[in-house]
């Protein structure tokens, strides 16, 4: 039986440890919070910034100079930025004008390039109609046919024929490049082409297939895409010979593996124009010795 009378209900029995099993413990914990919190609402400074703050003495940050100095200087950076778009804003009508006068010059330039070309093709062919009707006469008939030759040959005249026509044009994201078209063009003359134009330009002996400026230019003249290339000659022979150059395994290879636009089809008539004429490097009458050329006489 206990003892009742020695129990005392306000102090709890001590555990097999010998410390109490329950007590102020939760009072220090509310006093643990309380303690935070009045801190946190006295002490709202960091220890660094409550350090510096007892090092100025009180005293503020900045003084009236140096708010001062700080307005100044925050007005001359504003007036700074607004002088320059106000520049900006003045020179962008001059400079917009600017560019369409020279986009006008240059489409006027082109407009009397196209014009004069015209103008010469027309003089070249009064040129030869005097020429033909001088020589049918007498000796000057050899002299007539070996000259239509050279000018077939030399792609001085326009030509008429059945041929090939490829049709080439860039991928996207890609661009077809000058050496890929040299490549095809050198598969067509492979494949037994007599005559050809790229892009509409005829291709003459001393005729080049570069870039410049992301242009393609034939003949030092820009083409636009897609490029098409014409090549007279028997249609079927080229075809067979043209599919078995590298020019065409080139570009079946760039349409399987970049999507490039490449076609071959055989025509029954194509019309290439006349090449633009070169200017001679050396001219003599027939049987004259060449301006350069030394004489093969030996000293008088």
């Amino acid at each position: 039986m206990r003892d009742e009378s020695r129990s005392d209900p306000a102090v709890p029995e001590p555990d097999h440890t010998g410390t109490r099993s329950a007590g102020p413990e939760p009072d220090r914990r509310m006093d643990f919070a309380a303690s935070l919190l009045r801190g946190l609402f006295v002490q709202r400074l960091d220890p660094g910034y409550e350090e510096a703050s007892r090092r100025r003495g009180g005293r503020p940050a900045r003084g009236p100079a140096q708010l001062a100095w700080v307005v100044m200087g925050a007005l001359l950076v504003g007036v700074v930025f607004a002088v320059a778009a106000l520049d900006a804003a003045r020179r962008a009508p001059g400079t917009e004008t600017a560019q369409r006068s020279l986009a006008e010059d240059v489409r006027e330039a082109r407009a009397q390039t196209d014009e004069l070309g015209r103008r010469a093709a027309e003089l070249a062919r009064e040129i030869d109609a005097a020429r033909r009707s001088a020589l049918r006469a007498g000796p000057g008939q050899a002299e007539l046919e070996r000259l239509a030759e050279l000018e077939q040959a030399t792609g001085a005249t326009g030509v008429t024929g059945p041929g090939l026509r490829v049709t080439v044009d860039d991928p996207e994201g890609r661009n077809v490049l000058d050496r890929d078209l040299q490549v095809l063009v050198n598969a067509l003359w492979s494949a037994g082409a007599e005559a050809m134009s790229v892009g509409g330009v005829r291709l003459q002996p001393r005729a080049t297939v570069r870039q410049a400026g992301g242009a393609m230019l034939v003949d030092n003249r820009p083409i636009r895409r897609p490029y098409v290339l014409e090549a007279i000659g028997a249609p079927d022979q080229m075809h067979t010979r043209f599919v078995n150059t590298d020019g065409y395994g080139r570009f079946n290879a760039f349409t399987q593996l970049y999507g490039t636009t490449f076609a071959v089809e055989r025509v029954e008539t194509l019309r290439l124009p006349a090449a633009s004429p070169g200017q001679p490097r050396v001219a003599a009458e027939p049987g004259a010795t060449p301006p350069d050329v030394p004489s093969q006489e030996g000293p008088r």
